[in-house]
């Protein structure tokens, strides 16, 4: 009977670790970015900063900040809005405009090495298409 309890005990505190573990990394991401967003021609479309500062289980809030280059799609505009992300594993998807279901941008990529990157696209209510790539380097 104490082997048993004591085996269940070490199961246990393993999971525990393996918990904590996670979380250390998950907690990492929380920080500043600077963010250059290019267009599906290769044309930088945007610069910018994401800034994540709170994070609770696997969604992370912060404020981030797009500034629209001259020749770069009428459709992006500068903007500092409040942002959310959602983590899953080492994908992380940014929402520009969490509280709308039609508008604003949508960031979805990887977390890798010293930062993020992905494809950024408008949300619609008819889809998303990618409309080209960002990444976002840790400060």
């Amino acid at each position: 009977m104490k082997i048993l309890v004591a085996f269940l005990s070490l199961i246990l505190l393993t999971n525990v670790a393996s918990c904590n573990r996670g979380n250390d990394q998950a907690s990492s991401i929380l920080g500043e970015y600077e963010l250059v967003g290019l267009d599906n021609s290769g044309r930088r479309a945007f610069t910018g900063t994401i800034s994540l500062v709170s994070l609770e289980q696997n969604h992370v809030n912060g404020q981030c900040k797009l500034v629209r280059e001259k020749d770069a799609n009428s459709a992006i505009l500068d903007q500092t809005p409040r942002c959310q992300a959602l983590l899953q594993g080492k994908k992380i998807t940014i929402d520009f405009a969490p509280s709308l279901d039609d508008g604003g941008l949508l960031f979805e990529g990887k977390i890798g090495g010293d930062g993020l990157s992905g494809v950024w696209m408008f949300k619609t209510f008819a889809g998303t298409q990618p409309q080209g790539t960002f990444e976002a380097i840790k400060k």
